[in-house]
């Protein structure tokens, strides 16, 4: 998991410190790291799909996951390689277009990429956030699968299901053989919290003051969404600094799909 620093002054990511290979990047997301463990699923008949001449009529859970993990893979495909040119741009023409000085012919290439795309990348950078924040939901919807109890958390909302645990451990009570689960929902899922603060206050609702910038944070090898809010307080105005990594952000979210797969696998194995 990425560090997510947070504090009175700065909540975020801090920015990447080298060159993001956008190719590789993505050929990691191109298989759905949940693949093996929703065949799982489907082979021990937990998938039931309502077909009437082989036209889908209701959708499952793993319908929707795969259908909200589409979404995120798109969105970043467009992202990032939006990003690269944005960022190439503005590391090298930049200042040269705003000082009068002529390009060269690679640079007229780039500045013609740059000049086709600008006008999509905050959108683009807004999709990200708005599907990650679906797929966080989609993936906690296949738990049901592996988690078993009277009381059981919610499946539809990552931020209730992880309320659920908090709620648990605050009384000191126990869930079963599932406290690898509830470690992780609990304790490394910051990129959730800092992509529901973002998305739900100044995406969605928008009640929070804030100025959005889009910036191209410490060694500029990415552009990210910089919020800078204000608030009240007894000392007088507060400011502070959102910064959001959307290459960071898939990391962490790829990385707890990764776990995620083998934990509900193991849990699998541990029913037969």
């Amino acid at each position: 998991m990425k560090k997510i620093y947070n504090d009175d002054s700065y909540l975020g990511y801090e920015g990447i410190s080298n060159k993001i290979n956008v190719r590789n990047e993505l050929s990691k997301f191109k298989k759905n790291p949940l693949d093996e463990y929703l065949n799982r699923v489907i082979l021990d008949k937990y998938h039931n799909v309502i077909n009437i001449d082989n036209k889908l009529i209701f959708q499952t859970e793993i319908d929707k996951y795969y259908e909200a993990y589409n979404f995120f893979y798109l969105s970043l495909e467009r992202y990032l390689s939006e990003m690269s040119i944005a960022v190439r741009y503005e590391n090298s023409l930049s200042w040269k277009k705003k000082t009068g000085q002529k390009f060269t012919e690679n640079e007229k290439k780039l500045a013609k990429k740059f000049n086709s795309i600008k006008r999509y990348v905050e959108y683009d950078l807004y999709n990200c956030l708005i599907f990650s924040r679906v797929l966080s939901d989609r993936i906690i919807c296949l738990s049901r699968f592996f988690l078993k109890g009277e009381k059981l958390p919610s499946f539809t909302s990552f931020n209730a299901h992880k309320k659920f645990f908090k709620a648990l451990r605050e009384k000191n009570r126990q869930f079963d053989e599932n406290e690898e689960y509830i470690n992780k929902i609990l304790n490394e899922t910051d990129w959730f919290d800092l992509l529901k603060l973002v998305r739900d206050k100044h995406l969605i609702h928008g009640n929070a003051k804030h100025l959005k910038l889009l910036t191209l944070p410490n060694a500029r090898y990415e552009m990210g969404l910089s919020i800078l809010t204000t608030g009240v307080g007894k000392e007088g105005v507060k400011m502070r600094l959102i910064s959001v990594s959307i290459p960071q952000l898939a990391d962490d979210i790829y990385d707890f799909l990764i776990w995620y797969s083998k934990y509900a696998i193991k849990r699998l194995n541990l029913k037969k």
